[in-house]
């Protein structure tokens, strides 16, 4: 059949000038790249178009050998192979080195904290800061919770990975935990869960909800790491420290902090 089918290519590189290269692939469905028969980039899974990569040594004048194997089944298709030579990773890094002063306005009324520093401003001002290319101002709002992660790779893959909840103090706060299985359209007749999270800011306590609802697949048991924000943790994109660990089996639970 047209959308159930493999491939294998095979050839050469060679590389015009000795360093570091990046080689990038874009697939749909899944793919193997090896080097010299040394397995270097793997998708290798039925899921919609997404970019992986590897940074690698090429020596100049050096021949390669390069096979990829791709695998179709179903939907749509595509594979690419692609490298950066090592002068433009080296510019990139450079530009990225480059800070631009940016202004941002905090509305007045509550304090607000730097996501990547964790720092606290007072609203009604402006906060003018340097910033690199690769960071953009970010605020967030005393009396948050903040979800994060884990890292997907699309949307309806089941990750055992524990779910960072972020609490920026100063205020009383509320969020709602949404689950569909993330592919079909069941979550118009019902098929979904949530659960509420709910922080009061005076007595340090978070409550966590039972689960409401149910669909096919879902997680009855999940990790959250609870993280309360500071200078010293749950700052930027990475994984924090956790405040505490909460194992959560779908019943109503209350954590003091």
């Amino acid at each position: 059949s047209f959308y159930y089918f493999s491939m294998r290519w095979q050839g050469k590189i060679l590389p015009p000038v000795s360093g570091e290269y990046e080689l990038s692939l874009v697939v749909d469905d899944g793919a193997r790249v090896w080097i010299d028969d040394e397995l270097v980039l793997e998708s290798w899974e039925v899921a919609p178009a997404r970019h992986v990569s590897k940074r690698i040594t090429f020596e100049k004048g050096k021949e390669y050998d390069v096979r990829v194997d791709y695998f179709q089944e179903g939907g749509g298709s595509e594979v690419k192979l692609a490298w950066r030579l090592p002068d433009e990773l080296q510019k990139e890094q450079e530009d990225n080195k480059q800070n631009f002063l940016q202004s941002t306005y905090l509305p007045s009324g509550t304090k607000w904290y730097d996501f990547w520093t964790g720092t606290v401003y007072k609203g009604g001002r402006s906060v003018t800061k340097e910033y690199p290319l690769d960071i953009f101002p970010l605020f967030v709002k005393a009396g948050t919770i903040l979800p994060m992660g884990p890292s997907i790779q699309y949307a309806n893959e089941q990750s055992t990975d524990p779910v960072e909840i972020r609490i920026y103090k100063g205020g009383d706060a509320s969020f709602v935990y949404y689950e569909d299985d993330g592919e079909t359209y069941d979550y118009e007749q019902g098929k979904y869960a949530t659960i509420e999270f709910t922080w009061n800011d005076q007595s340090n306590t978070l409550n966590i909800s039972d689960r409401k609802g149910d669909f096919p697949g879902v997680q009855k048991d999940k990790t959250f790491h609870i993280v309360v924000v500071d200078e010293t943790n749950g700052i930027g994109v990475n994984s924090a420290t956790p405040s505490k660990q909460i194992n959560y089996s779908g019943e109503a639970l209350q954590i003091k902090l």
